[in-house]
């Protein structure tokens, strides 16, 4: 893999598993705020939710050439996190019967499945992976040893991977998982 090459895969995957990570710690921490619950509330069993790491990476590719354009970052970051959510939520009922997440209670709602607080919320966090977090891992990969990245890279995305594998057999499933179709599981 050529220098350049090596960069972007540490980059892009570095992105990726540190905004899962992020989302599953923001997650369980709203979650203890709330209803002083440690509550692993995702799909996975480990310290991450893809949902987060796939909408920071979605945003940096498509939206990063655009930087300058703030309102268009956050608007861009708006529609795809809010997308990206619809459809996951829509993947997850119809695989497995369940629903990770209910905004039905929520302000302008979607089928319950996105809202618009949140994806305000999405779009802020657009403007922060793009004005914050990727210069913080363009600035870690140039600081640091690259074969030591490149092997925390691999091993990380290793464990994610297995994970993620697992977890598509034997979901994560918390008392705040609501079931819908119960027909899966006969």
């Amino acid at each position: 893999m050529k220098k350049n090459g090596t960069n972007k895969f540490i980059e892009y995957n570095l992105l990726f598993l540190i905004c899962c990570f992020i989302g599953w710690f923001w997650e369980v921490l709203w979650e203890f705020m709330k209803n002083g619950n440690l509550i692993n509330s995702g799909t996975m069993h480990g310290p991450w939710l893809p949902i987060y790491g796939s909408g920071a990476f979605l945003i940096y590719i498509l939206l990063y050439e655009y930087r300058d354009k703030k309102w268009f970052i956050f608007m861009g970051s708006f529609v795809i996190c809010t997308v990206s959510e619809y459809l996951t939520s829509t993947y997850l009922e119809y695989t497995y019967g369940m629903s990770w997440w209910n905004y039905t209670n929520k302000p302008f709602n979607i089928n319950g499945k996105i809202c618009l607080p949140y994806s305000i919320a999405f779009g802020l966090a657009g403007l922060l992976v793009i004005y914050k977090l990727v210069p913080l891992v363009k600035k870690a990969i140039d600081k640091y040893n690259k074969k030591v990245l490149l092997t925390i890279v691999i091993i990380l995305l290793t464990i994610f991977t297995f994970d993620f594998v697992f977890s598509t057999y034997y979901p994560n499933v918390s008392n705040k998982i609501q079931i819908i179709n119960m027909d899966k599981f006969k």
